[in-house]
């Protein structure tokens, strides 16, 4: 019986990955968004893995095929830990990635229009 070995993500492809987040929060539009997610999915299709880390966030595709990617720094106070945006106003450049739901509170991840991905602990 032979081993199946998969291929590791190429440096190209995790740039890549980088570079749509990246892009995504910059411009902030839905098509981004979309390019986004559709990109993340194929690079992990296509090694056949389920999450990437990187140094400031994690991806991660759930069985139903949702991205979701996890800030791997957690702030306390209430701006981007960078630009000092503030992220409640309904006018800012921070947007949510995603929200990891537990039972005492839920860890969002948010990401700033400067292309920082920072996450906080919000209560229920």
């Amino acid at each position: 019986m032979q081993a199946k070995i998969y291929q590791f993500p190429s440096p190209d492809d995790l740039c890549f990955v980088q570079v749509v987040i990246q892009t995504f929060l910059f411009s902030q539009t839905g098509i981004s968004r979309r390019l986004m997610i559709r990109t993340i999915q194929k690079v992990l299709d296509r090694y056949r893995i389920s999450r990437l880390t990187f140094p400031n966030f994690i991806v991660e595709i759930s069985k139903g095929k949702s991205v979701i990617i996890f800030a791997r720094r957690v702030i306390q106070g209430g701006q981007c830990p960078n630009c000092s945006e503030p992220i409640y106003p309904q006018n800012s450049a921070v947007r949510i990635m995603s929200i990891k739901e537990e039972k005492a509170r839920h860890t969002v991840t948010y990401g700033c229009k400067c292309g920082t991905i920072f996450g906080k602990q919000e209560p229920i």
